[in-house]
């Protein structure tokens, strides 16, 4: 078996000049290709940032890259990975989904087709195929195959903001959990295209992005907070925004840490934190300089068959005798 080579990815040339390219960006408004081929290592991020670019950042908060989208008059908003490590982005103000390879270069700026308005999240299933959430327009959640064909369109019953999250749940890759926000966390069964019962109702709102743990257990951010609900409903724990340092009450993004005892959160000002599930300490925060829009880690447990992908670069075989050792 060849030898695995592993990167010193805070000192590559990729992470110097993806950070100078974000900064570049952020503060002239050129138009600068990013640099790309830095997969991601388990547990790190993707920033939903404004200007259609996407950054990747380590755990503990250093800019790797950043990824561009083209539309740099929109919003990246949520995102998904499929079973291969792409990265797909929603871009609310140009109406579409952009799709990224696990070395982060654009495969296609639009992905796929039928979005009426506003795509703001996706889901994907274990088949690869995916499902988009959309805040205006007909509210409808698009499934799309894996090459982006139409396959079929949801109606499900919405609140002010449509299917705009969403997230596939309940074990059978059926349940579609999605906020419309408001108080409510619903259900629709895309396998039967039937209205289910609503999961639960937070204390507070609006409500955006959730999540199903391995266990059921349901995470949902609504502005000031975030809920954890139990698989029935039953509201476990509040991880109140006025508890961060910097206290928010802006809170739009939940994401599990692959440790599955740790959670992401953002606020849309620009601050992402790490917030202990048990005991709902702030473990770490570092600051995004943009609007955030949408968060994504590499790794994130689920309750669905498969675990979120852990894309990683191929390494080709070094020349060399066939190996005899450990393999």
């Amino acid at each position: 078996m060849a030898p695995v080579i592993t990167k010193a990815r805070p000192l590559t040339v990729a992470v110097a000049i993806g950070a100078g390219v974000a900064l570049v960006t952020l503060l002239f408004g050129m138009t600068v290709q990013p640099v790309h081929a830095v997969a991601p290592n388990k547990g790190e991020l993707y920033v939903g940032l404004d200007f259609g670019l996407i950054g990747h950042y380590t755990n503990r908060g250093l800019l790797i890259e950043t990824l561009n989208s083209t539309h740099g008059s929109s919003k990246s908003a949520g995102m998904c990975f499929d079973g291969s490590g792409n990265l797909f982005s929603a871009q609310i103000q140009a109406n579409t989904v952009s799709k990224f390879n696990p070395g982060g270069s654009l495969l296609a700026a639009n992905f796929g087709t039928g979005y009426n308005q506003n795509p703001e999240s996706c889901a994907i299933n274990s088949t690869g195929q995916i499902f988009i959430g959309q805040t205006g327009g007909t509210h409808q959640v698009l499934k799309l195959d894996a090459s982006g064909n139409l396959l079929a369109t949801f109606s499900p019953t919405v609140g002010p903001q449509g299917t705009n999250w969403i997230g596939l749940g309940g074990g059978d890759e059926c349940t579609l959990y999605y906020t419309s926000g408001g108080t409510l966390i619903r259900r629709f069964n895309v396998c039967t295209n039937s209205q289910m019962s609503d999961f639960a109702r937070a204390p507070s709102g609006p409500c955006y992005s959730h999540l199903v743990r391995p266990n059921g257990e349901v995470m949902v951010t609504c502005s000031d907070a975030v809920y954890r609900f139990g698989p029935s409903g039953n509201l476990l724990k509040t991880y109140s925004g006025l508890s961060l340092s910097p206290s928010t009450v802006f809170l739009i993004t939940v994401n599990l840490d692959p440790d599955n005892t740790t959670f992401w959160t953002a606020d849309g000002p620009s601050r992402v934190f790490r917030v202990d599930i048990a005991t709902g300490l702030q473990v770490y925060t570092f600051p995004i300089p943009s609007i955030v829009g949408g968060l994504a880690v590499a790794g994130e447990p689920r309750q669905m068959p498969n675990p979120a992908p852990i894309p990683r670069p191929t390494v080709p075989a070094l020349p060399g005798p066939p190996s005899t050792g450990r393999s």
